[in-house]
């Protein structure tokens, strides 16, 4: 698990409903969901695949109850999933498992309760993060 997972999840859990869309291995999503609730973060809403192509998008979320656009927001490494959820997505670094000098989250957590401010985020994302052919190809040279 990435550094600071448990507190960023805390944290933001105040002002996020938090949602889990994950390609892990079953059994090890199980284990994590289950650390999770240990320290009472509320998962809302969890989705999972097998299928590691599958691109990850928020219209499985919203499918699911009554969807609020302007205040969605999906936090993934995955540059195609920035390209199908432009204007709701935060694109970050891949997590290789080096911990140590991990701190992405810290910086994202930050950035996150500031954009809680806004009404509808797809403004500020789209104009922080917009996804273009060109910023495809500079996706893992972001902010976080």
């Amino acid at each position: 698990m990435r550094p600071f997972t448990r507190c960023f999840l805390r944290t933001l859990s105040k002002k996020y409903t938090i949602s889990v869309y994950s390609v892990l291995p079953q059994k090890f999503l199980n284990y994590i969901l289950k650390m999770l609730q240990k320290d009472r973060i509320c998962i809302t809403n969890i989705l999972h695949t097998d299928s590691t192509s599958e691109v990850k998008n928020l219209t499985s979320f919203w499918s699911k109850g009554s969807p609020n656009k302007a205040n969605s927001v999906i936090v993934d490494h995955d540059a195609r999933t920035a390209v199908v959820n432009s204007g709701n997505a935060v694109p970050v670094i891949y997590f290789k498992g080096v911990t140590s000098k991990d701190s992405v989250l810290l910086y994202l957590e930050k950035y996150l309760l500031d954009l809680a401010m806004y009404e509808d985020v797809r403004g500020k994302l789209q104009n922080d993060f917009g996804i273009g052919i060109q910023k495809v190809k500079k996706m893992n040279t972001n902010l976080f």
